[in-house]
């Protein structure tokens, strides 16, 4: 009697080679030595402090000349005939009662000096938007546990603002010109440098110095790169299907580079405002620790979708320039990242 072996068709050889290409598709999966990704990071929880305090010295504005200034409630400059006769087309003014005309007299104030005492201020920016990769291996089995090593990289660009404001006291000097008799042009006035127009005589004649209450306005920009290198420890576990989770554990280190801008005006009570702009730089080298979770999707045979969170805490940066304070906490940050992952 001979038998007759049945072939399997129709839907039933479907689902088998579902069941059959899912079973090879996982397990290639879970045999990898090495592994890359790279993707986006986006860092949260990271603020800057920011402090204006102290006694400051102000530069003469113009070229140094003393013909040549910018004052807090206009200028006298130097025109283009050199001041010919020591007179200057390039003048101008803010408010009447800078004119006495009893004496034709027009007089300037300028700031020499100042004092703030604005304590720190905090701000946070975040999110901010940067760029991650890690390269790993495996190193060996311990259960249904995948334990290995990861090498990553995060580069991360900053920018954090503050514009608070606080009392500060001016120490001014005032400046009186020579007029000549000329019919002074209605304030507010600003002449230009042709050597034409109305000239007054462009040396000053310096007078007492007065202490006047104001307001310190502005903006102070902090904007700093993180260059940042983790090793640490790995584990991958393959759940069900197309989806695996990992995570890490190690140290973490990097380089910020730091740019501190400010620009500020002064804003009297009493009349007239002086702006003052300035920066420096600082190269500083951060530590710390880091852990990390991952998910993983599985795309094709060694492609993978991955999202996860890191947790990146590293010392503070410190910046300190022309009586200006500002500090990068580094301490807390939270980072997303998602991307592309190989196995192979």
């Amino acid at each position: 009697m001979r038998l007759r072996q049945k072939s399997i068709n129709g839907p039933a050889s479907l689902t088998l080679a579902g069941v059959t290409l899912a079973v090879c598709s996982a397990e290639a999966q879970d045999d990898w030595t090495k592994r890359f990704r790279i993707g986006v990071s986006v860092g949260f929880n990271i603020n800057a402090e920011f402090s204006t305090g102290g006694a400051f010295v102000v530069p003469g504005g113009g070229t140094g000349n003393p013909n040549d200034l910018n004052y807090d409630n206009g200028y006298v400059r130097l025109d283009d005939t050199g001041n010919a006769q020591g007179l200057t087309s390039y003048w101008g003014y803010e408010d009447a009662s800078q004119y006495e005309p009893s004496a034709n007299t027009l007089t300037y104030q300028g700031t020499t000096a100042f004092a703030s005492q604005q304590g720190m201020v905090s701000e946070d920016d975040s999110p901010f938007i940067g760029f991650d990769m890690a390269y790993g291996t495996r190193l060996t089995d311990w259960g249904d546990t995948a334990i290995g090593w990861e090498l990553g990289f995060t580069l991360l660009p900053m920018k954090i603002q503050n514009t608070s404001s606080s009392p500060v006291l001016g120490k001014r000097s005032s400046y009186s010109f020579d007029t000549g008799g000329i019919i002074l042009p209605q304030a507010p006035y600003n002449g230009g440098a042709s050597g034409t127009g109305p000239l007054i005589n462009a040396t000053p004649t310096e007078g007492p110095a007065e202490i006047s209450a104001g307001t310190l306005n502005g903006s102070r920009e902090l904007s700093s790169m993180l260059y940042n290198i983790r090793l640490g420890a790995t584990a991958r576990w393959h759940l069900t299907g197309r989806w695996s989770v990992g995570a890490g554990l190690g140290f973490s280190t990097g380089i910020v580079t730091s740019d501190y801008s400010f620009n500020e005006d002064i804003v009297y009570d009493s009349g007239g405002t002086l702006n003052y702009s300035g920066s420096y730089s600082s190269t500083d080298f951060v530590l710390g620790g880091y852990g990390e979770a991952m998910i993983y999707w599985q795309a094709e045979k060694s492609g993978e979708l991955y999202l996860g969170g890191q947790y990146i805490g590293m010392t503070s940066v410190n910046l300190d320039g022309q009586g200006r304070q500002a500090t990068l906490d580094l301490s807390g940050g939270i980072y997303l990242t998602a991307g592309i992952h190989w196995a192979f």
